[in-house]
């Protein structure tokens, strides 16, 4: 089973926990799996992920920008 296949039941429960019915039951949701470059250095993962997340609508989820794959 994929790592996120076990967070995203727990991460749902506290959400729900902690803002009700403010915020949306993801328990059902789809698993986008997204190519991404390769990092070089391996260490840059944190600097990707802010520009990932800077750039994602979540409301509507997906990406505001295309990201190309970089062999």
């Amino acid at each position: 089973m994929d790592i996120v296949a076990k967070i995203r039941p727990r991460l749902n429960e506290l959400f729900q926990l902690f803002a009700g019915k403010s915020f949306p039951d993801i328990s059902k949701w789809s698993i986008p799996y997204i190519n991404v470059p390769t990092q070089n250095p391996k260490d840059d993962c944190a600097f990707f992920i802010m520009l990932y997340l800077e750039n994602y609508d979540g409301g509507n989820r997906e990406m505001k920008i295309t990201i190309d794959k970089v062999s």
